[in-house]
């Protein structure tokens, strides 16, 4: 969103330009146009010397007149920029208090994942800072770890809820959340990216993941880093198929999926993240959306 505000300033600014050429241009023909109207009408200048001089005061006021006028313009941009980025942020402040509400809207219909979205985040993001993402690519990533259950909104709490095995088509619908998710967000121009990564956050590297079957580098790459942040987390967490294990066991469990399930870089960053210490289970919802 920023990169295209950017543009649109951009393209702002050159049409002032643009402009202002154009006004020097008819400027100086008029200029010339009266110049020599005075010449064949009159004897005023007598002198080449008061010709250059009647040219100089012109040509003075011309400069000065644009002088003016390029500056009124360029304190109109700024105030325009000023507003444009003020605006925007208010935007971005509204869609992550938005974010939030869903989140604790999903929570609030499936008590088995309640901190888990925000969990995945902290984990994606510490993950990501190990594979030296940038902080625009951190901040996407979890924006889209925070909503990257989203779809199971669309999922009947009987089936979220189920102990027991899943049915096919049980386990369809369950599927579905990735593209229900990404359709949701559809309607967010700013939040393309996450879009993507909601998408594929349950494709597999090998290529036998859902909804679209990708494979290897055809996945996002903060998709691919969800997927094992994702993962790393239920495993630690526990469901009521299984118990919770450490931090060593989920490494290992990651590790055994390395090239089929999981990407070997994220697998390998997951590694380092691990042994810096920084997958220990949260012991309390993370705060705040920046994933510290």
């Amino acid at each position: 969103m920023r990169k295209q505000t950017a543009r649109n300033i951009e393209a702002t600014r050159k049409g002032l330009k643009s402009r202002t050429r154009y006004r020097v241009t008819v400027l100086l023909f008029l200029i010339f146009l009266a110049l020599l109207s005075i010449y064949e009408h009159t004897t005023f200048p007598e002198t080449a010397a008061q010709t250059d001089q009647v040219l100089l005061v012109i040509l003075v006021f011309t400069i000065s007149f644009l002088w003016m006028k390029e500056r009124e313009q360029q304190v109109e941009l700024q105030m325009m920029v000023e507003q444009v980025l003020e605006t925007e942020q208010q935007l971005e402040d509204h869609a992550l208090r938005t974010m939030e509400a869903l989140v604790l809207a999903l929570e609030a219909k499936d008590p088995e994942s309640r901190g888990h979205s925000r969990e995945v985040a902290r984990l994606a993001a510490a993950i990501g800072r190990q594979m030296k993402f940038s902080n625009e690519q951190i901040d996407t990533i979890i924006h889209s770890a925070l909503l990257h259950d989203l779809g199971k909104l669309g999922v009947d709490d009987d089936i979220l809820g189920k102990t027991g095995k899943l049915t096919p088509r049980e386990y369809g619908l369950v599927k579905d959340h990735t593209v229900t998710g990404s359709d949701i967000l559809s309607a967010l121009s700013f939040m393309k990216k996450e879009q993507a990564i909601i998408r594929y956050h349950h494709e597999r590297y090998d290529g036998t993941g859902y909804p679209d079957g990708l494979v290897r580098e055809e996945i996002p790459i903060e998709a691919r880093v969800l997927a094992a942040a994702d993962a790393f987390a239920v495993i630690t967490a526990g469901r009521v198929y299984q118990e919770a294990a450490d931090c060593q066991e989920a490494l290992e469990r990651i590790r055994l999926e390395s090239g089929r399930q999981f990407d070997p870089l994220v697998v390998e960053a997951v590694g380092r993240a691990v042994g810096d210490g920084l997958m220990l289970p949260a012991r309390r919802p993370v705060a705040g959306l920046d994933g510290k």
